[in-house]
């Protein structure tokens, strides 16, 4: 086989270094499943998207990703330029050693990052939906990033400031340190005036305390936010925490873990290929996307249909 077909991309800074800590021991399970591979370590913001973009566009047929949400959105999107497919009989290999571990959670698919290796060996392969976000910068400028989980803004861009800014933020568990980051983030945000749309339709226009834009079901270490999101419907589920206090979330916590809370006062949900959010006044709206803060508000989300192919 030749080597080069399969591409394995590693951030040993996941997970606060546990994918590094974690490394001979998928080193060991990556040599017996795979054989031969090219690895391939980042150093900083952006390495993984341009080492699998350079690597399908040299025939690579497999991108192993190694770390957590962040390494996997930046991968995922080396697969696409332009807002073309760089080779669409590639496959991305998600094994997940990250703080949330949410895409995961949304996916299914083994716990253990040593034992997600050891599933490649099942040749598992599954199409999947990706959105796509046209978003403002934090400069105004206008860009474009493509999502594999969620994308939400509100106190989720507040959460993932707090998250980035924990040290050591994997040893204290995932759901931990995201339980910590919303309670911070619940303290300063205030809740922003929006306008949304779903397929062209006005659905919503006040203040929101979070939105979520789904493909996947959880986020935020855990959060059931989307229970009945699908990675592979079409659609964009779009969850909308409105002008909700903080009282209440705080009281109603257990809901949001559970998939229970869209029944509550306030929270209201909309299905649709294509979503626009706009802000209402000059306080910047922050997004979250796949667990990482990126821009602000206005936005559109759109989902490309079947766009990725994940083994799993």
């Amino acid at each position: 086989m030749d080597p080069r077909s399969t591409v394995v991309i590693l951030n040993p800074r996941a997970g606060g270094g546990r994918a590094e800590r974690l490394w001979p021991m998928l080193r060991d399970a990556l040599d017996a499943t795979l054989g031969a591979y090219v690895l391939r370590r980042t150093q900083g913001p952006h390495d993984a998207t341009r080492h699998a973009r350079t690597a399908l566009r040299h025939g690579a047929d497999r991108i192993v990703a190694i770390g957590g949400d962040g390494t996997l959105n930046e991968v995922a999107n080396g697969f696409f330029d332009a807002d073309a497919s760089v080779r669409p009989e590639a496959v991305l290999a998600p094994i997940s050693c990250g703080t949330g571990s949410d895409f995961r959670r949304s996916l299914g698919g083994p716990r253990s990052p040593v034992a997600a290796v050891r599933a490649l060996l099942q040749h598992r392969v599954r199409s999947i939906d990706v959105g796509r976000l046209q978003y403002t910068t934090d400069a105004g400028h206008e860009a474009v990033r493509y999502f594999l989980n969620i994308a939400s803004f509100g106190l989720g861009g507040a959460v993932d400031q707090v998250v980035e800014a924990l040290p050591g933020k994997a040893q204290a568990g995932g759901r931990l340190a995201y339980l910590y980051a919303i309670l911070f983030a619940l303290v300063r945000y205030r809740n922003q005036p929006v306008t949304m749309a779903v397929d062209d339709t006005p659905v919503y226009a006040g203040p929101i305390s979070n939105v979520a834009v789904a493909n996947g079901r959880f986020f935020g270490g855990g959060l059931e936010i989307a229970p009945e999101a699908h990675v592979d419907d079409g659609q964009l589920d779009v969850i909308v925490l409105g002008d909700v206090s903080r009282r209440a979330l705080i009281r109603h916590a257990r809901r949001f873990y559970n998939g229970t809370h869209l029944l509550l006062d306030g929270v209201s949900a909309f299905r649709g290929r294509r979503i626009t959010a706009t802000p209402h006044s000059d306080v910047p709206v922050r997004l979250d996307v796949d667990g990482e803060a990126l821009g602000r508000l206005p936005a559109t989300f759109t989902v490309c249909p079947r766009a990725l192919r994940i083994q799993y």
